[in-house]
């Protein structure tokens, strides 16, 4: 057979071909009768004998499958089909019988196998072919991708030719490149429509990696480079983008609202991992910016959601990857400022995120858009926010130019926000107030960067210092215009008219509001990073003009109406500039880079550092003694201590050392420092990491953490009274009754005792088979360890509520709080109240044996309470004193009917508690009541005869605490009757 064949190709068809068609030399090679060309031998141009062969040969070569095809087919495949090519596409035949050809040598092409076509057309494909077979190969080979599965095996085949086949073997770049040229036009026989149609499919399929990861990335190559990056293909609008990325965009902004669910969590996972395969495959900073920043703040969204939410890592850690890459690509400040503003973004106003039916995510239609966001959840989520951006933007690599526009935009920012607030609070558009979440936020964003940045701020110093100079002089307008505000309601005039509606009640008026007080506490900051830079900072004339504006609002600030502590810092701040601006005038060269630090200053930073660094001593007496030079820097008043950072240091080592030793010389560290600085900074700090909204500490931190807000409360008490010291200690108390008594979810908590539970529950399906069964003597001590076990365990086992350890460490610090007439009155009457019924319900409610500990502190509320009370009772110049404690807002109240409330449950208490403690305590507690209405009679007796009467409202009118001062019947108060007659009555 072979032999036949090498007669007929060698005598029959290569003498009618062209040059460079075929392969008439290997053909004679290898055939059994030809050894060498003989010198006759030509073309004869009898084309009629060669489709006579070709006609009779592609009954054969047809059905490839069946008779002699499997036989010849290797060997004789490309001749056949170069002589197929040469009868119907050659110049030198009639047009009839050529498109008779042309339509049968297509039929003949699509109805070989895929991998056939490829390798027989390629062979042929030569760069000395003519011209013409050359179009018509290259023609059929555009085609091949069109046919079902033919893109797979177009890329597989090309592959093939650069390395050993093989699903695990990455794609080579010069492979990738030779296979995205093949879509760089379409084929002339098709038309775009029709060639996307086909083609898009099987594309999208391998983008979702049904065929594995390395011809997902093949395709994301031919989507992002060869489609989308061809205009006439990739401009919005244009087929290949409606194709490809509307489907995407529309995926994660749905734009519908008909359904309940505009987009399930199979199509928006089949979304996102599209968009991550196609950004990552062509990592091109235009295509970033096409396929991304429409759907920015749905990326964000979708971020922040399942990072927050107990669903698969895919969705989070995906979302960070594209922003992270988004950033890094583009390096737009823009698109980074769309992110701060909007940090708290949780979807559009016609829909929301929510949980998957297969424990993903979905998009859901809101309810209502009239409905206001639920501002409690946006509030608890904002450090975990703020926290991720400054996680993406760090690993953003974003320059210093970048980083600081961001920071300079969020004041921006923030500072409007606040006017628009204080705008709004001065007149009668009630509805215009700025969203607190939002404030919060901005702040606590601002905050942030300003700690992680601190670096890359300190090389932009003329940019850092301007924008000072802004937040200095629009505070010193605040401060103008609030004074000129109380000015004019001292005047009944017409303007005046317009600021009567009363203001939202706040703990200060005027400039000493907290967010005018955040604002000079960011400007010092400021000023501190950058002067306290290594390398100095270059003093030219604009600096310097700067730095005198600087000092001279700070004079004026020093001079307003601000807080004894703010006052100090303000003064430290000036003492921190002058001598830079000392060192400009013995200096007046145009510009020269100084660091004019005092000896003493220099000394302090010196020192500072050795503390940071003696704190990472693996050694426990080095980390303590670096907090025992710490405390004495701050007590100092150094001008080298920045207090956010300085917090957040002594909070790491507080939360992180295990040494008692250590942590406890943290706390007292941290007392001090909230003594010397400004307390609501810090403890907005110490806060923070005792409620641990985000789940990132270990329950034996957190109540070390509390164990330092006592310590707080103690020393606060013990300084002068003042409006920040009694602020602070509200703060501290609103939040330590949110955690005392919160039935809010924990769910890492609530996952992490699952799986504890799970664990101990298969250690003792283990153990059980070797237990032996003996006769316990110490069945009593067994039974005892087993009823502590339990205890133990129900502390840490409560589902999604806290533990109740740290509910109890929350409800001690109340109790300090209340346990001193000061920090009463700080707390307030409304929050003393809430303290109150959050004890009388813990003991009716939590009769748990584990939650005694619990029921213990609650009772001690009451102790700590009747302390404050008596303490004041003793102290003749107080407001308790006379039955009245508070801080000029309003009286500190509790009428009978609560005491009698208080007396009626701790009665109960004592006969029914089943702790032993507790019983002491609650008849401790009905004890030390009797005794203080005693005392309080007499002195009420003692008060009436110095004033020349009896009577007196402990806590408000008609609140007698169940003592009525006076005797029923029994009206004697001669001194009182001035001129009267004297009477005697007879009485029963």
């Amino acid at each position: 057979i072979n032999g036949i064949m090498d007669l007929v190709f060698v005598e029959g068809v290569y003498p009618e071909l062209s040059p460079g068609v075929g392969y008439p030399e290997i053909c004679r090679s290898r055939s059994l009768l030809y050894r060498s060309l003989p010198e006759d031998y030509g073309v004869s141009h009898d084309l009629n004998m060669c489709v006579e062969i070709v006609d009779d040969l592609g009954r054969i070569f047809d059905d490839l499958g069946k008779g002699l095809g499997p036989f010849i087919v290797d060997q004789y495949l490309p001749d056949f089909v170069a002589a197929a090519a040469q009868v119907a596409f050659a110049d030198n035949w009639d047009g009839n019988s050529a498109l008779r050809e042309r339509e049968i040598f297509k039929i003949r092409i699509i109805g070989m196998p895929t991998r056939t076509v490829l390798e027989t057309l390629t062979v042929l494909n030569q760069p000395n072919a003519p011209e013409w077979l050359r179009a018509v190969l290259t023609e059929n080979l555009s085609l091949v991708p069109l046919r079902q599965g033919g893109l797979q095996e177009t890329i597989r085949f090309i592959t093939s030719l650069y390395v050993d086949p093989n699903e695990n073997t990455p794609i080579p770049k010069e492979a990738m490149d030779q296979i995205s040229k093949l879509f760089a036009t379409a084929p002339q026989s098709v038309s775009e429509t029709e060639f996307f149609s086909r083609l898009g499919p099987q594309l999208l399929d391998l983008l979702d990696g049904k065929a594995g990861p390395h011809l997902a990335t093949a395709s994301g190559v031919i989507i992002g480079q060869r489609i989308l990056g061809k205009k006439s293909w990739g401009a919005p609008g244009s087929i290949g983008w409606k194709l490809y990325v509307e489907p995407i965009h529309q995926a994660m902004d749905p734009q519908n609202t008909a359904a309940d669910i505009l987009t399930d969590e199979g199509t928006l996972r089949v979304a996102l991992q599209r968009l991550a395969v196609l950004v990552a495959a062509h990592p091109n900073p235009g295509l970033f910016g096409r396929l991304l920043s429409p759907v920015l703040l749905p990326l964000w969204g979708l971020c922040t959601y399942s990072d927050s939410r107990p669903v698969d890592s895919f969705w989070s850690e995906t979302t960070r990857q594209l922003l992270v890459g988004f950033f890094k690509l583009t390096s737009s400040p823009s698109a980074l400022q769309t992110v701060a503003k909007n940090i708290l973004f949780d979807g559009r106003t016609h829909w929301q995120y929510g949980p998957g039916s297969h424990g993903g995510v979905e998009i859901r239609r809101r309810k209502s858009t009239n409905d206001p966001p639920n501002i409690i959840e946006l509030v608890s989520g904002v450090d975990s926010r703020v926290k991720m951006f400054i996680d993406i933007v760090k690993a953003s690599s974003v320059t210093d130019k970048t980083a600081f526009e961001v920071l300079a935009e969020l004041t921006k920012t923030w500072l409007a926000g606040s006017q628009s607030s204080k705008k709004s609070h001065n007149s009668a558009q009630l509805g215009t107030d700025t969203d607190p979440a939002h404030s919060l936020a901005s702040v606590k964003l601002l905050e942030a960067m300003l700690t992680s940045f601190k670096e890359q701020i300190t090389r932009q110093p003329q940019a850092v210092l301007f924008l000072v100079k802004q937040l200095l002089e629009d505070q010193l307008n605040a401060i103008k215009a609030d004074a000129q505000r109380k000015q004019n309601l001292k005047k009944p005039t017409v303007s005046s008219l317009g600021q009567i509606v009363q203001r939202p009640e706040s703990t200060n008026d005027g400039p000493t509001a907290e967010g005018e007080h955040e604002t000079i506490s960011i400007a010092l900051s400021l000023i501190d990073v950058t002067l306290s830079a290594d390398n100095g900072i270059e003093l030219s004339n604009d600096i310097q003009s700067t730095l005198n504006a600087i000092i001279d609002s700070l004079q004026r600030l020093k001079n307003s109406p601000i807080p004894p502590a703010m006052q100090s810092s303000i003064t430290a701040t000036i003492s921190l500039i002058q001598p830079y601006l000392s060192f400009s005038q013995q200096n007046p060269q145009t510009s020269q880079t100084a660091s004019p630090t005092t000896p003493h200053l220099q000394q302090d930073r010196a020192l500072l550092s050795e503390i940071r660094a003696d704190l990472t001593s693996p050694v426990p007496p080095i980390r303590a003694e670096a907090l025992a030079n710490l405390s004495t820097l701050i007590s100092t008043h150094s001008l080298a201590i920045d207090v956010p950072s300085t917090t957040l240091l002594v909070l790491h080592a507080i939360t992180a050392d295990t040494e008692e030793f250590v942590y406890l010389k943290a706390i007292r560290t941290l007392t001090v420092l909230t003594a010397n600085a400004d307390p609501r900074l810090v403890s907005r700090f110490v806060i923070e990491a005792f409620v641990d909204a985000e789940e990132k500490e270990e329950l034996d931190a957190r109540l070390r953490v509390g164990e330092g807000i006592v310590q707080i409360v103690g020393g606060l008490e013990e300084i002068r009274e003042s409006p920040e010291m009694a602020d602070t200690i509200r703060r501290i108390g609103r939040a330590v009754l949110g955690v005392a008594g919160r039935r809010g979810e924990r769910p890492k908590q609530a996952r992490q005792q699952k799986l504890e539970a799970k664990r101990q529950a298969q250690s003792q399906s283990v153990s059980l088979g070797n237990i032996v069964s003996i006769h316990d003597e110490d069945e009593k001590k067994s039974r005892e360890e087993e009823a502590i076990a339990k205890i133990v365990g129900g502390w840490s086992n409560t589902g999604n509520e806290e533990d109740v350890r740290i509910r109890t460490s929350a409800l001690s610090i109340v109790g300090k709080i209340v346990s001193s007439p000061r920090g009463l009155a700080a707390l307030g009457d409304e929050m003393l109240r809430e303290a109150v019924h959050l004890a009388l319900a813990m003991l009716a409610l939590e009769f748990a044996p584990e939650k005694a500990i619990l029921r213990r502190a609650a009772v001690l509320v009451f102790l700590e309470v009747l302390r404050a009370l008596d303490a004041g009772l003793e102290d003749v110049g107080s407001h308790l004193g006379r039955g009245k404690m508070g801080d000029g807002r309003g009286s500190i109240e509790l009428d009978a009917q609560k005491w009698a409330e208080v007396e009626r449950v701790l009665s109960w208490v004592k006969d029914v508690d089943e702790d032993e403690i507790v019983r002491g305590h609650a008849e401790a507690v009905l004890e030390s009541l009797e005794a203080w209405r005693m005392k309080n009679l007499l002195a009420v007796g003692r008060s009436s005869r110095d004033e020349g009467g009896l009577g007196v409202s402990i806590g408000g009118e008609g609140a007698h605490l169940g003592v009525e001062a006076g005797l029923r019947g029994l009206a004697v108060n001669p001194e009182s009757q001035a001129g009267g007659m004297r009477r005697i009555e007879e009485i029963d």
